[in-house]
């Protein structure tokens, strides 16, 4: 967990964005924030940066033509 993630008022304002938003986390270590991606390999390019994490499953899904 990041040291971020366990101040009091980063604490409380992600509470209550969750609330606001409707998003429940069972803890404070999964957040909405965007998610850090490295590759090495073949389609490595599309991997280098931060990404939200729905587009992850995007991008593993049409590189391997799921439908």
């Amino acid at each position: 967990m990041s040291p971020a993630a366990t101040e009091p008022l980063t604490v409380t304002i992600t509470h209550i964005l969750n609330n606001k938003s409707g998003v429940s986390f069972s803890s404070y270590s999964h957040t909405g924030l965007p998610v850090a991606m490295f590759a090495d390999g073949v389609n490595a390019e599309q991997f280098n940066g931060y990404y939200d994490n729905t587009d992850i499953y995007t991008k593993l899904a049409e590189m391997l033509a799921v439908k």
